[in-house]
């Protein structure tokens, strides 16, 4: 079984085009020459996060101040020194437009998401420790979270701690919790991805 790692943080899909932007989207620029260019994004609201890699480069580099303003999502990114600006329309299984490099303007066009990542549709909140409640501790637990092709997880291990039991009881709460499972053109994966759990006394 091919397992797919990438990492990202599970949040809360809102309605409109978070379901079909989260994942990882292919396509090409036309520079002075063509060439591909891929995303990984990840949406939560108006914000966009991700990653942009050009051509055969291995190099993925950070979508900054990406947002979406209902059907029109811009970001930027840093490249062979300078900026590059993302300005594109969101259509249905496409993104395209234009980018800005140094004053030279370039079409642009993608479709996808090829890959979704895993969804969280249950969750189980976590228990706290006495140990935890007493010393006041709060704070957010980050795992590592293989999902099965079934939406099944399986805790590989804590990536942040919190201590005082904590950690252990969010391993215990996430081993409950339902996903969608990640699916690459419409077929279901095994991914990994990390996975945020929060810890608030009330």
């Amino acid at each position: 079984m091919r397992t797919v790692v990438l990492l990202l943080v599970i949040g809360v899909i809102t309605a409109g085009f978070a379901a079909d932007l989260s994942g990882k989207w292919v396509g090409s620029i036309a520079w002075n020459r063509t060439r591909s260019v891929s995303l990984l994004l990840y949406q939560k609201g108006q914000r966009m996060d991700g990653r942009v890699a050009f051509g055969t480069e291995s190099m993925l580099f950070a979508i900054q101040n990406g947002e979406l303003r209902e059907n029109q999502m811009t970001f930027s990114t840093n490249y062979a020194g300078g900026p590059i600006q993302f300005r594109l329309t969101v259509r249905r299984g496409k993104l395209d437009g234009y980018v800005d490099y140094d004053g030279q303007i370039a079409k642009v066009l993608l479709s996808g998401p090829v890959v979704t990542f895993p969804v969280v549709l249950q969750r189980v909140p976590p228990a706290y420790t006495e140990e935890a409640r007493r010393l006041e501790n709060e704070g957010t637990v980050v795992l590592l979270v293989q999902v099965d092709q079934t939406g099944k997880p399986n805790v590989k291990r804590v990536l942040r701690a919190l201590g005082n039991g904590l950690d252990e009881k969010a391993i215990e709460a996430v081993q409950t919790w339902r996903f969608r499972p990640a699916y690459e053109r419409g077929k279901p994966i095994t991914m990994e991805t990390t996975v945020e759990v929060e810890f608030r006394l009330r």
